[in-house]
């Protein structure tokens, strides 16, 4: 179930670069929003069966508070809402002023695709199902990157305490949840590109999928090939 779940996240990154190079600009909110009559009814099995070869690998995603996510990129809006995001249209775009926060923004892209999945006619590698008990896989949505990027970039500001803050606060959250308990963290994927990013309790989560750039400062302890996925960088692509 692992394996499949690594594949399917894989595919899901590599097909929206491989659909982006083929057609150049394209309207990427248009692609991760169907219309707002698209409904979240996914065919959903029990824990444990096995989905056809053809069908979507089904994945939970973590209600988690705001500031865990998009809540870093409403700083400058003075928003104090700390409600979860549940649905596409909550979503804000991606700023186009965003500079090198760009390139590590994988982790929004994803959020973004499992908000937006479930409509008519799609195919997908995979989709958002909103009961735990159907999930083959468990998706993190705490963009740890951004976290890195806005709160203390230098390393020594003490601004960074807020990312340690919600570092601390995440794994709080996780260890209560059973299904973390149920597979210790194995069947959860946690976007992680930027190389500083969960830097300061990433060993914590070592048993877990990770989206990367690369292992060029992870230790084997934490990031291999064989359970983790190697994310592209997505200023990398023009329509991103």
């Amino acid at each position: 179930m692992y394996g499949k779940a690594i594949i399917s996240l894989a595919f899901v990154t590599l097909l929206l670069i491989t659909f982006s190079l083929l057609i150049g600009t394209v309207d990427i909110r248009s692609y991760f929003f169907p219309s707002p009559d698209g409904a979240h009814n996914f065919p959903c099995k029990p824990t444990g069966t096995q989905s056809s070869p053809s069908a979507p690998l089904k994945v939970y995603m973590y209600d988690l508070p705001r500031r865990f996510n998009i809540g870093m990129m409403e700083r400058k809006k003075g928003g104090g809402d700390d409600t979860p995001v549940t649905t596409a249209e909550e979503l804000p775009r991606w700023p186009v002023n965003a500079g090198v926060r760009r390139q590590h923004s994988v982790e929004y892209w994803l959020m973004a695709s499992l908000l937006g999945s479930g409509g008519e006619g799609e195919e997908r590698e995979a989709v958002r199902v909103l009961d735990p008990e159907n999930a083959e896989a468990f998706f993190v949505p705490f963009f740890s990157s951004l976290s890195f990027n806005t709160h203390g970039r230098n390393m020594t500001d003490p601004e960074t305490e807020k990312d340690r803050q919600l570092q601390v606060d995440l794994i709080s959250f996780l260890r209560k949840s059973k299904y973390w308990q149920r597979s210790g963290g194995r069947d959860h994927v946690i976007p992680m590109t930027h190389p500083n990013a969960f830097r300061f309790l990433r060993q914590l989560v070592n048993a877990s999928i990770l989206i990367v750039a690369d292992f060029g400062r992870y230790p084997k302890s934490l990031s291999t090939l064989s359970k983790d996925v190697v994310s592209p960088y997505v200023h990398n692509v023009d329509s991103l």
